[in-house]
């Protein structure tokens, strides 16, 4: 009869524990105040050019709305009236006055 060979009991691997690489706070915390400022740069250039190019949109609509078959003491009227709805319901911004810049 041949005897059962018992496996050796396997001894437990030891869990390898690494300290934590030094971490220099101040150059995190100066990378990621950079990240943060180019962030909010390139939003606000984006929202810049975005807000242009509605005011020309806006100008060159109301340009051709009261330009339209010589209409001009009618689309003032026309500006005072758009300018309330838009003030109302948009804010600042979309004064008559302001608006007649954008032309």
């Amino acid at each position: 009869m041949k005897k059962d060979a018992k496996p050796s009991p396997q001894k437990p691997r030891a869990v390898e524990t690494q300290m934590p690489a030094v971490v220099d706070e101040a150059s995190l915390l100066s990378d990621l105040r950079s990240l943060i400022q180019a962030a909010r740069q390139r939003i606000a250039t984006v929202a810049n050019a975005t807000f242009t190019l509605l005011c020309w949109q806006v100008g060159r609509r109301l340009l051709r709305e009261n330009l339209q078959a010589g209409r001009a003491a009618y689309g003032k009227q026309i500006l005072a009236t758009v300018s309330q709805e838009l003030t109302a319901e948009f804010g600042a911004g979309f004064q008559a006055q302001g608006n007649s810049h954008e032309r």
